[in-house]
């Protein structure tokens, strides 16, 4: 476990102010209050923040909120999507048959590992930075690979 400085040293990026806005707010996975100070696993994730979902969540969307996530090494999960999990766990399975994602060497723990990482495929079509662009692409794929389902 390490205290907040150590942590900070690790994810260098990373700012204080924020990193104690995540803590208070329990987005940091597996970080425990100790009095005043925070425990924090080595290699824990920050969730991912998705900004607004619709009350209706699209498939389009989800994927791509799942490889933004992958990208940024966040945490990931139907939860945040603020979806149910049958619909999160096609989403996981289309993006795997799509070859953007693949299972990661370390399970899902839900602290360090969501259990997936980008593939070199997943990682250039994250860089497409805009979502209408990236659902473009979500659906091009599905042209091309016959068992990908896209429900609307």
């Amino acid at each position: 476990m390490l205290d907040k400085k150590e942590y900070l040293k690790r994810n260098n990026g990373l700012r204080e102010a924020r990193l104690d806005k995540l803590l208070d707010s329990g987005h940091v996975r597996g970080a425990v209050k100790r009095g005043e100070s925070w425990l924090i696993p080595e290699n824990a994730l920050i969730e991912y923040y998705p900004g607004y979902l619709s009350a209706t969540p699209s498939f389009e969307n989800t994927m791509v909120h799942i490889l933004r996530a992958l990208n940024g090494n966040n945490y990931i999960d139907a939860r945040i999507l603020g979806c149910s999990e049958p619909f999160y766990e096609d989403a996981l399975a289309n993006l795997l048959e799509a070859g953007l994602i693949t299972r990661s060497v370390a399970p899902a723990d839900g602290v360090t590992s969501t259990g997936f990482r980008l593939t070199e495929r997943g990682r250039l079509s994250e860089l497409i930075n805009r979502k209408s662009k990236m659902k473009a692409a979500i659906k091009l794929l599905a042209d091309f690979i016959p068992n990908i389902t896209i429900p609307v």
